[in-house]
């Protein structure tokens, strides 16, 4: 991190390490960097809330312009964009926990966008070359540092998350063993040999990741955004995820039965002021956006699947996750398919297309690891 360190505090170049990664430094401030439409953007930001949203949305930008350049195999852009996509999403962070309102909130938001990026840059950096892998592999490090931090933020119970190279949060300053853990960034460290890459458990073939970065924004609203930082076991979890895919569905086909799993009641529970925003704005969303919603949904629900499997693949509350993933799945993959028909334009089928590509992959990885279980 140290490399970065002097980018954020305006230390010159000369005071990194010798042995650090080779980044492509750029000394020009973020604001600099960006584009006119981006700078509009943050000066009418009237809140930090929104304006961590934005400094998040520019970062995934960015980071999907490093995805396109290494497709294309132009390497220089690439390392252009990581250093932009880094400095966003550092000021999201800087941004989000300069003050002490939201800090749960805004830290929540900031590790689930972060853990979408870091799937990304995994994809990144193994199409770098070799002898230029220390410019995506540094800003992997570092989005996994920033991730931590967020953590941190939005537990807030007084446990310190810190996050290793392989990725794993860990607790007090201790691995999963007990062992007292190798700090990043730590000079008096001895390296250790780091585990090899777990494959994912269920989902060994899912959606791009820099398909699902090139998603700019939150799809979630805000008491979604709420409920799904209280489920903090994975069965819970899931179940949000899976009302929130049935909500787009629901909004799709103008059935409130899909979107609770239940009859409707005869009163309609009253709302917030925001719940009725969130809803209004909701309605208001064409088909083609409907369906990428539901799509994040489930790619979402896939990515926690896999992330709880390495953290504990005997956890009975795993096995009741996949449970919902796979009735709610085996429901929503009929009424994607009774959609086909009247799908309208090019980007409607093509966004029904791949949520059926998701629900299906879904819905097969837990048919799978169930009959594993059983």
């Amino acid at each position: 991190m140290a490399v970065f360190l002097w980018l954020l505090l305006g230390l010159p170049p000369g005071a990194a390490a010798q042995n650090t990664p080779p980044l492509p430094v750029d000394p020009t401030l973020l604001k600099d960097l960006l584009s006119a439409e981006e700078r509009s953007l943050v000066a009418g930001a009237h809140n930090n809330l929104k304006l961590t949203d934005i400094y998040l949305d520019i970062s995934d930008k960015h980071l999907m312009a490093a995805g396109s350049a290494t497709e294309a195999g132009d390497f220089n852009a690439a390392e252009r964009e990581l250093d932009i996509y880094s400095k966003a999403a550092t000021e999201a962070s800087n941004i989000a926990f300069s003050g002490n309102e939201n800090k749960n909130k805004l830290g929540k938001r900031i590790e689930q966008r972060l853990y979408l990026q870091l799937k990304t840059l995994e994809l990144i950096g193994r199409r770098f070359p070799a002898d230029t892998a220390g410019y995506p592999e540094a800003a992997l490090e570092h989005t996994r540092q920033l991730r931590a931090h967020a953590l941190n933020q939005t537990l807030a119970v007084g446990k310190v998350l810190v996050e290793s190279k392989t990725g794993n949060d860990t607790e007090g300053g201790k691995d999963s063993d007990g062992k007292k853990e190798t700090h990043i960034g730590d000079p008096t460290a001895k390296p250790v040999a780091e585990p090899p890459v777990k494959k994912p458990q269920y989902f060994l073939s899912r959606a791009s990741a820099t398909g699902r970065a090139g998603q700019s924004g939150d799809y979630m609203t805000e008491q979604e955004n709420e409920d799904v930082r209280e489920a903090q076991e994975i069965d819970g979890r899931i179940k949000v995820f899976m009302k929130i895919a049935g909500h787009r569905l629901a909004l799709l086909t103008h059935s409130a039965e899909e979107d609770s799993g239940k009859k409707p009641d005869k009163k309609p529970s009253k709302q917030s002021e925001q719940e009725e925003k969130d809803q209004l704005a909701l309605s208001r969303l064409s088909h083609a956006d409907l369906l990428r919603q539901y799509s994040r949904a489930i790619q979402e629900t896939m990515d926690k699947l896999d992330d709880a499997h390495e953290r504990n693949p005997k956890s009975g509350a795993l096995t009741k996750a996949l449970v919902t993933l796979r009735d709610s799945t085996d429901k929503q993959l009929s009424i994607l398919h009774s959609l086909e028909a009247g799908a309208k334009g090019q980007a409607e089928t093509d966004a029904l297309r791949q949520a059926i590509k998701d629900a299906e992959e879904a819905n097969k990885g837990a048919h799978q690891a169930l009959s594993g279980k059983s």
